[in-house]
């Protein structure tokens, strides 16, 4: 054998490893993909159904609140007060207005919260503004109202002697909210299509009443995490929806997602879709 045969074999060999290589394993191809959306979205206006219970006032006069909206009180808990004759609840509502009042550890609070929000603001989301202006606002009274007790207690303590003055406290647990909108006592069970009706629905914001009437609704209290939302359907996605158990929801409000049951009814011969869930109730008390 020579130098040429020897190269000859070794080149052979070589080629016959490859050949038999790229035959056996497996090859990558290219495709051009084209830019689509690939999940099915639709937005929805829907009608919110929780277990919430209504407190009336058993007193007249004037009303200054202690605790805001989506506030987790205990059995006890202060949420307000009324004065008959009104002489204390001014200066109350005066001391909220002296912004220069607030504590240290006020401001602190009420700076973190704004820094959080300058942390997480996008223009996308400019419409959580308006939340956060009302958020800061009703915190900032908060805590010149609860000051302006400790400042004014002698007269708090003397006037409640005379029965002129009375703190109201939680009779029940869980989430405060400060307006009625007469949809309080409504389930899905007794739910009706006339029920459902953006265009003339109407809320009473309870926090801004000066004064109220004996017997007047005076605030709510809602006991439950688990929460129901009605959707009125086209046919064409009602046929969608039928099939489907669990859906992702996602909130325009701050942009988070939650997964719901979800179920088709009909009520009054028109589809409606009924999502189901058990958390994230709070956020969205308002």
């Amino acid at each position: 054998m020579n130098v040429g045969i020897v190269v000859f074999a070794l080149v052979l060999i070589y080629f016959a490893v490859n050949i038999i290589s790229y035959s056996t394993k497996n090859h990558i191809s290219g495709y051009e993909v084209q830019a689509g959306q690939i999940l099915e979205a639709d937005d929805f206006t829907g009608l919110v159904l929780r277990s919430e219970r209504i407190f009336n006032s058993s007193d007249s006069g004037s009303v200054n609140y202690y605790s805001k909206e989506g506030d987790k009180v205990a059995m006890d808990d202060r949420i307000c007060s009324i004065d008959q004759s009104g002489e204390i609840s001014k200066k109350i509502t005066a001391a909220g207005k002296d912004i220069s009042k607030l504590s240290d550890d006020d401001l602190n609070r009420i700076r973190a919260t704004i820094s959080n929000y300058s942390e997480d603001y996008s223009d996308d989301r400019f419409y959580q503004t308006y939340s956060f202006k009302n958020d800061i606002n009703a915190m900032i009274r908060e805590d010149l109202y609860t000051n302006a007790l400790k400042e004014y207690k002698e007269e708090t303590e003397y006037a409640e002697s005379n029965h002129t003055f009375s703190f109201v406290t939680s009779k029940e647990a869980g989430i405060l909210s400060l307006y009625t909108d007469g949809y309080e006592n409504l389930t899905a069970d007794d739910f009706k299509k006339e029920n459902y009706d953006p265009s003339s629905y109407k809320k009473t914001d309870l926090k801004e009443q000066t004064e109220i009437k004996k017997g007047a609704p005076l605030y709510k209290v809602i006991d439950s995490e688990v929460w129901n939302i009605l959707c009125p359907l086209t046919e064409e996605a009602a046929e969608r929806y039928k099939e489907r158990e669990v859906v992702s929801v996602s909130f325009l409000k701050d942009s988070e997602s939650s997964y719901a049951n979800c179920e088709v009814k009909e009520y009054g011969g028109e589809p409606f879709l009924l999502l189901s869930l058990n958390n994230s109730m709070v956020r969205y008390v308002s």
